[in-house]
């Protein structure tokens, strides 16, 4: 009984019993205090178990919702657990106090003890069960967090945060927390409050108006939502929060002053000088705080200013003439600067402007590299063969940093460098200007030379420590790969062509620079591999939007259709990019419009995937078709640009003429993919140009999918096509999938409950309405062949496969689907109401002894569903059990710790309640 209805039911019992007892003790005669007591036992442990029925009933309920299943339950209801003997001794005690068993002679003090220690061990475990269910309440809403973040971006900021925080000032900011707005605020008694000062919002959109559409949306989300913003102030800004509750945010005097008590006896100097004048501190703390002007960093530079000087004479000489603006304050710092000596003020504007030219940001030891690269080449033509950078030609970190005064900072966990503030940006952007040119011409010529260092002449690496140890021990080798080519159209191409030609030349520099721009983000088994094997330059130069390169090395005799084990040409390249420039230059050349990669998309097919609207209207007006179909399956133009969520995109091809009402050879159309995604506004745009829902199954499915996202509006417009979609079905279609897009634009749905019994589905099977929600791409059998079968399971077959692009082995577990019913071919089980559960748990994973996923692909008739997976070379555990008869000590230790490291994951993810008791199953 380890469910939670037996259990409740159990409880329910129990303290009928209990109240048994303590009725029947009201007719013990003589018990005395012991009989008091016992009957307080009896009504405590009352108490307690009708609180454990609550905690149970409540579990019975998030499991419906959330699927957790505690193991502290299952420990209450055990064979020998806490009720079990509860209920032994209750029984116990209902036959000594039943009348006919003759009440005094009952030891009443041995009894009472008895459901004192139930009671007791009870309370524990009720405990026990509210703990567990507040800690897997909070891993749920961790990992619900963790998934929100992923979605808003990709990138991580939590060692910019963790830098953060680490410099935060204890008991600054206090005015804030304590401030009427605030508390009202907080309390509900306000919805919004803007406090400028912080640059937040202003940060989000490409324009002020853009910025205060997204708060529009976000108070337009409910009545309950409260709203705290910050952001620089404008008029835009200025004019829309006229009306709302408002706390400017700038650094208040008491917590200047704060900050300067803590941080002058940090700088040694200043430390000396006030501990021979007491008095300077306070002078010192009074001037900067009021020629901070409500900023910390205007502080900050002015105490950076006053700790460099060499006597007391300097400093309070200083306090008079600290700069109010900071302009001013970096004019100054620039200045402290060029007093260095030569070389260092050689370094320091260097590294000064490269941190601002560069195209991300760079780390001390990124620094360190380019540095010593741009030491070997100062010479016009540097000498190939001495072009081997070794550790001792590295620059220490401190040099390179410290030359730079106050104008940039080191972060501590991440070692990222980055200017002080954005005010610093702007500062050096006007004072600089033109001159920038010559910094973005270093960083080209820099990692040019870098990716063809010899240091890298044996070429790509094919192992994945190797790759690890690679770019650990070069640094720089990731932005030279990925950037060599960003600052190439805003400069003179003559004052680079010779370098850069010798690279586009070198094979061996060319094949690392497409292994380190290819690997992909996630790290998982045979990362390093994951790269197009044979790229030819012109390919890898079409990554940058360079046209004019292009242009001379097909001048020069470059092949323009020519390809790597991907298949992939430079118009396929800039397409998928998005570089429109490259797509006018090389069609005007006359690239193969039509050309098709190892996939089978062409160019206009990957940028519709991508819903980029610009590139497909070059690709567009250089001929390219907008009719045409991927793979055997009828996969339209429209379907693609339908599942990149582009409304734009869908616009162009229709106004240029697509088709739509193209079916897929399952009946699928343009228009009922929409609905089934939920993308009523392009919905609603086919409909405008004359689309209509199919005549089949799918026809009615997508209605039915309408009404159930709540698209009130768009199901009222597709009903009054009025097709009878019963008889449609009655009739019956050889299959009815739905084509599962590549990067289809999910949209939340309520999920219905789905039912016990298993009935034919009245619509139609669809493999999209199954897996909703769920990342995915089509075309399995384009992108991977597959070899041996590895074994048949009850879920699934198992194969090695190889991707065609890259020759990777991975293992496959491919689950094959009638079309029709929803029954699987592997194993007696249909889909209903989502996803199977493995389905879902298994992307969900990721853990060093767990085989993960690497991707997810549907075929193009849409009937398997394919797991691409981590392959073991080895085989399967079993199998090197069999054949080596018995494993050491050593090895089975090691085997298990790698085993409960797995199982400890699995249990305690809130997702992979199936497989947590899959995996525990002997088998």
């Amino acid at each position: 009984m380890s469910d939670p209805l037996s259990i409740a039911t159990g409880l329910i019992a129990l303290i009928q019993v209990t109240a048994q007892a303590t009725e029947y003790l009201k007719d013990v005669k003589d018990g005395g205090k012991e009989r008091t007591m016992l009957r307080d036992e009896l009504r405590s442990v009352t108490c307690l178990l009708e609180m454990l029925h609550d905690r149970v009933e409540e579990q019975d309920e998030s499991e419906n919702e959330d699927g957790l299943k505690p193991a502290a339950m299952a420990a209450l209801a055990g064979p020998d657990g806490p009720l079990e003997r509860m209920k032994t001794t209750m029984e116990d005690i209902v036959s000594k106090l039943a009348p006919q068993a003759g009440s005094d002679l009952w030891e009443a003090d041995q009894a009472a003890n008895k459901p004192r220690a139930i009671s007791k061990l009870t309370s524990e475990k009720v405990h026990q069960v509210g703990k567990q269910l507040e800690d897997m309440d909070l891993e749920g809403r961790l990992q619900e967090k963790e998934k929100i973040l992923c979605w808003i971006s990709s990138t991580s900021f939590r060692f910019k945060q963790a830098d953060v925080l680490q410099s935060v000032q204890p008991g600054t900011g206090k005015w804030f927390l304590e401030a009427n707005e605030y508390r009202d605020w907080l309390s509900g008694n306000v919805d919004l409050l803007w406090c400028p000062g912080i640059h937040a919002l202003d940060e989000c959109a490409s324009s002020d108006m853009v910025a205060l559409e997204l708060v529009s949306a976000l108070q337009a989300l409910g009545e309950n939502n409260r709203l705290l913003i910050t952001s620089r102030t404008s008029t835009n800004f200025e004019s829309f929060f006229k009306d709302v509750a408002r706390i400017d945010i700038t650094a208040r005097d008491e917590d200047v002053r704060l900050y300067l008590e803590t941080k002058i006896p940090r700088h040694s100097r200043l430390a000396k000088h006030i501990q021979a004048d007491p008095k300077l501190q306070n002078d010192i703390i009074t001037s900067i705080a009021q020629s901070a002007q409500g900023m910390f960093l205007l502080a900050a530079l002015n105490l950076d200013f006053l700790s460099r000087k060499i006597t007391r004479g300097d400093v309070r000489s200083s306090l008079s003439i600290l700069p109010k603006t900071l302009d001013a304050t970096y004019e100054q710092a620039l200045e402290r600067i060029r007093t260095q000596a030569e070389e260092d003020v050689q370094l320091a504007e260097t590294v000064i402007l490269w941190v601002f030219c560069a195209r991300r940001s760079l780390g001390v030891y990124e620094l360190q590299h380019m540095y010593a690269v741009h030491l070997l080449i100062r010479d016009e033509v540097p000498n190939e063969e001495t072009m081997f950078l070794e550790d001792d030609e590295l620059p220490p970190e401190n040099i390179v940093t410290g030359v730079c005064g106050s104008l940039i900072v080191v972060d501590g966990t991440s070692k990222t460098v980055r200017l002080v503030h954005y005010t610093a940006q702007d500062y050096l952007s006007r004072t600089f200007g033109e001159h920038l040119n010559k910094p973005r011409l270093e960083l080209t010529r820099i990692s040019l030379e870098y990716l063809q260092l010899l240091n890298f002449q044996s070429g790509p690496v094919l192992s994945d420590s190797a790759m690890a140890e690679r770019l650990a021990k070069f640094p720089f080798l990731d932005y030279a790969a990925k950037y060599w080519g960003a600052e190439l159209q805003g400069l003179e191409i003559e004052a680079v062509w010779g370098l850069l030609n010798r690279f586009l030349s070198n094979e061996i520099a060319v094949s690392v620079a497409s292994q380190i721009w290819s690997l992909p983000y996630q790290r998982y088994a045979y990362w390093s591999n994951e790269f197009p094997k044979d790229v030819p330059a012109i390919v890898l130069a079409a990554s940058f939007q360079i046209p004019n390169v292009l242009e001379r090395l097909v001048r020069q005799g470059k092949d323009m259709e020519g390809r790597g084990s991907d298949e992939e040409t430079a118009l396929i390249r800039s397409a998928r990019i998005g570089h429109e420039g490259n797509i006018t230059a090389l069609l005007r050349l006359g690239a193969d419009v039509a050309a098709a990669d190892v996939a089978g998309e062409t160019a206009i097919d990957v940028a519709t995937i991508a819903g980029k609207t610009s590139t497909v209207k070059a690709l567009i007006d250089g001929g390219a078709s907008v009719n045409t179909v991927t793979g055997t399956e009828s996969w339209s133009l429209l379907m693609s640009a339908v599942s990149s969520g582009s409304v734009e995109a869908v616009r162009l091809l229709i106004e240029s003429g697509a088709d739509v009402t193209t079916q897929t050879s399952w009946g699928e159309t343009a228009l009922s993919l929409a609905v089934l995604s939920g993308q009523e506004a392009i919905a609603n745009l086919l409909i405008d140009s004359g689309a209509i829902l199919p005549l089949n199954s799918a026809g009615r499915r997508a209605t039915l999918q309408a009404s159930r996202k709540g698209l009130a509006t768009l199901a009222t417009r597709l009903s009054l096509f009025a097709v009878d979609y019963g008889a449609v079905v009655d009739a019956g279609i050889p299959r009815e999938p739905v084509a599962a897009p590549q990067q289809l634009a999910q949209i939340a749905e309520l999920e219905e409950v789905p039912t016990a019994e298993v009935t034919e589905p009245e619509n139609g099977f669809s493999l999209e309405v199954a897996l909703d929600g769920l990342s995915y791409q089509r075309g399995f059998h384009r992108r991977y062949d597959v070899l041996e079968t590895l074994g048949e399971g009850q879920f699934a077959e198992a194969h090695v496969c190889t991707r065609k692009t890259t020759g990777v082995l991975y293992a496959v577990r491919t689950f094959a689907v009638d079309t029709n019913t929803g029954w699987t071919a592997v194993r007696n089980d249909r889909w209903t109401g989502g996803p199977p559960q493995e389905v879902v748990a298994l992307t969900s994973l990721r853990h060093p002894h767990i085989m993960n996923v690497v991707e997810v692909l549907v075929s193009d008739a849409m009937d398997q569903l394919c797991f691409i997976m981590e392959r073991e070379p080895e085989g399967e555990l079993y199998k090197v059990i069999v054949m080596k008869q018995k494993l050491t000590e050593q090895e089975t230790r090691c085997l298990f710790r790698q085993l409960f490291s797995a199982l400890e994951y699995i249990v305690s993810a809130s997702t992979c309640n199936f497989l947590a008791h899959y995996a525990q199953n002997t088998s």
